[in-house]
């Protein structure tokens, strides 16, 4: 399994990209986009489910919950990578079709 990395305040957060099956599974919020509220809407859900791709631990968090309620350290890191998953998960539909 090969894992990026990301700059946080915390230090170098790793994380990896969805396997197939996981991207199948988050292509299931691409349902309808239309507008950018959709987009907005897709990038939450990935947000949410992408806790299983992130080491977290190595910085002290015990959950992806509590990741996800340090704004102050992590909000760009997380947004970047639900970013990079999106274009990913585009790029896998757009192969798909």
């Amino acid at each position: 399994m090969q894992f990026k990395e990301i700059q946080t305040p915390k230090g170098i957060l790793k994380y990896r990209m969805p396997d197939i099956a996981e991207g199948h599974a988050y292509l299931a919020l691409f349902d309808k986009i239309q507008t950018n509220e959709d987009v907005l809407r897709i990038m939450s859900g990935i947000m949410k489910q992408m806790g299983e791709l992130i080491e977290y631990k190595e910085h002290g968090y015990q959950s992806y919950k509590e990741v996800l309620q340090d704004k102050e350290n992590m909000t760009k890191a997380i947004s970047e990578i639900a970013k990079e998953i999106y274009y990913d998960l585009l790029e896998m539909l757009a192969k798909k079709n």
